[in-house]
């Protein structure tokens, strides 16, 4: 179990990463981390949840919007920026 500071550090390493560095580290520190959610939308945020049972968090590395106009057509092209990571605590759930 990770304790407050512990998840703050980790969070602000993760969001220093470029995102794919990020999902390689997290899989890395926990051996049986579980991909929950890949790229769900909550509200403009594009979030990638991660379950680390050994370490007893939940990693969501958020995915912000970027429109810009395409040139030449009445368009819109959405780009995803990786901009932050969130660590809070978690405990699994107990098999019956």
């Amino acid at each position: 179990m990770l304790n407050e500071n512990e998840r703050q550090q980790l969070a602000e390493k993760l969001a220093g990463l470029a995102l794919g560095k990020a999902r390689k580290e997290v899989r890395r520190l926990d051996k049986e981390a579980n991909l929950k959610v890949w790229r769900n939308s909550v509200r403009r945020e594009l979030q990638t949840v991660y379950e680390l049972p050994n370490l007893g968090v939940r990693v969501i590395l958020i995915e912000l919007p970027e429109a810009k106009p395409m040139e030449g057509v009445n368009k819109i092209k959405m780009s995803y920026f990786f901009t932050e990571a969130r660590v809070e605590p978690w405990t699994p759930p107990q098999a019956n």
